[in-house]
């Protein structure tokens, strides 16, 4: 039961949800070490770009290629060129946090609760009521 909880909550914190947006000013603003071409990326990251701009700008999976920076709590975006034209790819990740508390949780409340209620159990005496004493 702990092992198949902490697979879904591994799988949850996982989830990354990516956007593109195209770039009118182009890559040429941006920073030269946050600026890609896409021939230059792995066949999975060109993979998460490419769905992503397949799906309206949005695309959410369990795939976080190596180039990518992940942002959890503002915009990080990766920029790049791709035909000729610059986007930038912005990764929202829930971060190892999300999925933690959930596996303490499970890991440490479920055991916890389970010794509580033996010992109450066990040590649960009768007492007899009025009537059953005389």
């Amino acid at each position: 039961m702990v092992a198949t909880a902490f697979h879904t909550a591994q799988t949850d914190a996982e989830q990354i949800d990516y956007r593109v947006d195209a770039q009118v000013a182009g890559c040429d603003t941006a920073e030269d070490h946050r600026v890609s071409q896409f021939d230059e990326l792995s066949p999975e990251a060109q993979e998460v770009f490419l769905s992503t701009l397949q799906s309206n700008g949005a695309y959410t999976t369990t795939t976080n290629p190596e180039q990518f920076d992940i942002s959890s709590d503002s915009d990080y975006e990766n920029y790049i060129v791709y035909e000729s034209d610059c986007y930038s790819l912005v990764g929202y990740g829930a971060g190892l946090g999300s999925g933690m508390p959930t596996f303490v949780l499970l890991l440490f409340g479920v055991p916890v609760t389970l010794v509580l209620a033996v010992l109450a159990i066990t040590s649960y005496q009768y007492i007899p009521s009025e009537s059953e004493r005389s």
